[in-house]
């Protein structure tokens, strides 16, 4: 293998490959962790770098949803009149994800939630 050829982010521990994801810092206040390591699931590099480039595209597409949905929370609570906003379910619920994935990033929230499962919001304020 030459590791010049090798792209950042493409590490061995051990035999097995995986892709190191990090977290942009416009995005870091999102998630929990700074950093994600994926196993591609092969002792193999050339298999290694293929399956790199589709978990880098899928985590690209995941950064860029992450960020539509911030930027849409953003606009909404900017705006000064909500009043004939109109929104679908499926954008309601998204909305409500990056609201809550915001808002449970800080130590008090976490205390504040008691339960969120399968995209339904159980939870009570205390």
């Amino acid at each position: 293998m030459d590791e010049m050829a090798k792209p950042f982010g493409l590490n061995r521990r051990g035999r097995v490959w995986y892709y190191r994801a990090r977290v942009p810092k416009d995005l870091a206040g999102l998630y929990k962790e700074r950093e994600k390591w994926i196993s591609l699931g092969t002792t193999d590099f050339a298999e290694a770098l293929t399956q790199f480039h589709i978990e880098a595209a899928r985590k690209r597409a995941e950064y860029d949803e992450m960020r539509k949905r911030r930027d849409s929370l953003r606009s909404l609570q900017a705006s000064p009149s909500a009043e004939g906003f109109i929104i679908d379910r499926e954008e309601a619920a998204a909305l409500a994800r990056a609201y809550l994935s915001e808002r449970l990033s800080t130590d008090e929230s976490r205390q504040t939630a008691r339960h969120y499962k399968g995209g339904q919001m159980l939870f009570a304020w205390s």
